[in-house]
């Protein structure tokens, strides 16, 4: 019954010792240890207001810039197709 993967008595020793092992390890994980919570930032409405202000600005550049490459793309298009149609 040795196998491939070995007895089966094996497999559930393997099981065991994994359950063992210590659940707070991902702690000593390298990098874990530099993150500081110490300095949180306090909410207010002003702060909020200055952040959803800031978002919608971005937003909206970016729906501005979406936009005029849309529209380049299709007037470039057209004129692609105007000219194929000239051609053949």
């Amino acid at each position: 019954m040795g196998g491939y993967y070995g007895s089966p008595s094996g497999i559930l020793k393997n099981n065991r010792n994994l359950l063992k092992k210590d659940r707070n390890k991902w702690k000593e994980l390298m990098g874990f240890n530099e993150v500081s919570f110490e300095e949180d930032i306090k909410t207010n409405p002003e702060l909020l207001h200055e952040i959803k202000t800031k978002l919608d600005k971005r937003n909206k550049k970016k729906k501005l810039i979406e936009a005029i490459s849309v529209i380049s793309f299709l007037i470039l298009m057209a004129f692609a197709l105007y000219y194929l149609n000239l051609i053949l």
